[in-house]
């Protein structure tokens, strides 16, 4: 859940950053789902890399918390593969309401403010 919120604080920094830009792209014909994706991509770069670091570090840190364990083995492909999905959803979820909120940018606003 924190990395979620995470994910949204920086999603939505980086939208705010890119009004200009994105009013620009409003201007010029984007329509609304492709403006909700461009922020999606962006979020889905974020998400893929943190999956990849995790389970990096879930593979070599099993053996030293095993002793931690109870009744499930270090490696357990059910566990990891629920987390992963569970983490896609929040992030997900996380993700889309700054994608929104870009989609709605008015292009005659963010463009006078540039």
């Amino acid at each position: 859940m924190l990395t979620s919120i995470g994910l949204y604080g920086i999603l939505a920094y980086t939208v705010t950053r890119r009004t200009g830009e994105i009013g620009i792209r409003m201007a010029l014909g984007a329509r609304r789902g492709q403006v909700v994706w461009l922020v999606l991509r962006d979020a889905l770069s974020y998400v893929l890399a943190g999956i990849a670091i995790g389970v990096v570090a879930v593979l070599a840190g099993a053996r030293v918390v095993s002793s931690l364990l109870y009744g499930t083995q270090p490696n357990d492909p059910g566990n990891l593969v629920t987390a992963i999905i569970i983490f896609l959803l929040v992030s997900g979820l996380a993700a889309f309401l700054p994608s929104v909120g870009a989609s709605r940018v008015d292009a005659a606003i963010s463009l006078r403010r540039e």
